[in-house]
């Protein structure tokens, strides 16, 4: 599979890389992405603006929205052609965000690999099921 990968601050850093598709772990669901987002928050950790706490190489995107391939042990509730969002923030399930979950567990960010690929692993916990009326350009913007 495709994805773009940063390698470090600056878009000179920014390479489109082949990588191998990841596999589905207990509790998980594997999404083939149809569209992605670019977002100022993607460009600015392309850059290096939020500082030296992303790891590297990391795939960048935060938002998108996909399709379910395949899902691992104790997966229920999705369908294989599902259309669905990853949240931004993976597991988050309280009404605020708080700026630790950010930085923990943001797509496309210092811990999380982003959207910005041909497939990724989420949670299965860490989706939302996209309207049916939405075109998967509009679709990818939700989250």
């Amino acid at each position: 599979m495709r994805a773009w990968v940063s390698h470090g601050a600056g878009l000179d850093r920014l390479r489109l890389e082949e990588r191998p598709v990841p596999r589905p772990a207990a509790g998980q669901v594997l999404l083939r992405m149809r569209a992605a987002t670019v977002a100022l928050r993607d460009h600015k950790m392309a850059i290096g603006a939020y500082g030296s706490e992303a790891r590297e190489p990391f795939v960048l995107g935060g938002e998108g929205v996909g399709e379910v391939v395949e899902w691992g042990e104790g997966v229920q509730g999705w369908r294989e052609g599902q259309r669905v969002n990853p949240l931004f923030v993976q597991g988050w399930t309280e009404e605020r965000v708080h700026p630790e979950a950010v930085a923990r567990s943001a797509l496309g960010g210092p811990s999380v690999d982003g959207c910005l690929a041909e497939y990724m692993v989420v949670p299965a916990g860490s989706l939302v099921a996209v309207p049916e009326h939405l075109s998967d350009a509009q679709a990818a913007t939700l989250p």
